[in-house]
């Protein structure tokens, strides 16, 4: 009977181990850098571009809007 429960032990040991090697692995893979591939880079790029051409065209187009709004329910007093 000694035999079985030391058998049982050293295999619930081994488990044991074995989960903690997997998570140690599992933790240094989570660690990585994310290196970005060239398709990222290029619409990263792209993304960038627009948003810059999206806000100088907003500025432009906002110059010339700049008169005071007149509000027609307003009484000067």
């Amino acid at each position: 009977m000694k035999h079985y429960q030391h058998e049982t032990a050293e295999i619930a040991h081994r488990q044991a181990q074995l989960m903690r090697e997997a998570e140690v692995d599992r933790m240094l893979q989570a660690q990585q850098i994310y290196q970005p591939g060239l398709a990222a880079r290029v619409l990263t790029n792209v993304g960038e571009w627009m948003i810059a051409g999206g806000t100088r065209l907003k500025l432009r187009y906002k110059a010339h809007t700049n008169q005071p709004q007149r509000h027609s329910g307003y009484a000067k007093a």
